[in-house]
C-alpha cells in the first residue's frame, strides 16, 4: 500500500520488518508477485498481502480477512524464504 500506483513494477531490497526481518519484495502490475524474507532472530512472520501468497516449501496456506490475506510461519534465525503468488 506504501507504493504510488504509477509505479507499476519494481523491486526493493534490504527493507527491516518488524519481529526482525529483512525483506526484499517484487511487483508488477501494482501487485506483489515474490518476496524473500530473512530471519534475523528466528521469530514468528506474519505477513499481511493484498492477493493470496505461499511460502515455497512449506505448508502453510493464507487465511483470508477483510483487508487481504495473512500468512504466519515459523522461522529459523539467518534462514530465508521465499514467497510467491499463490496459483
Amino acid at each position: 500500500p506504501a507504493i504510488p500506483m504509477k509505479w507499476k513494477s519494481g523491486l526493493v531490497k534490504g527493507l527491516r520488518a518488524r519481529g526482525a526481518f529483512e525483506v526484499n519484495i517484487k511487483w508488477n502490475d501494482n501487485h506483489i508477485f515474490q518476496a524473500e524474507i530473512i530471519s534475523v532472530k528466528g521469530n514468528l512472520c506474519k505477513v499481511r498481502t493484498d492477493i493470496p501468497m505461499k511460502v515455497d516449501g512449506m505448508n502453510v496456506k493464507p487465511v483470508k480477512t477483510s483487508s487481504g490475506y495473512v500468512l504466519e510461519f515459523k522461522t529459523e534465525k539467518g534462514k530465508k524464504y521465499r514467497l510467491s503468488r499463490n496459483e
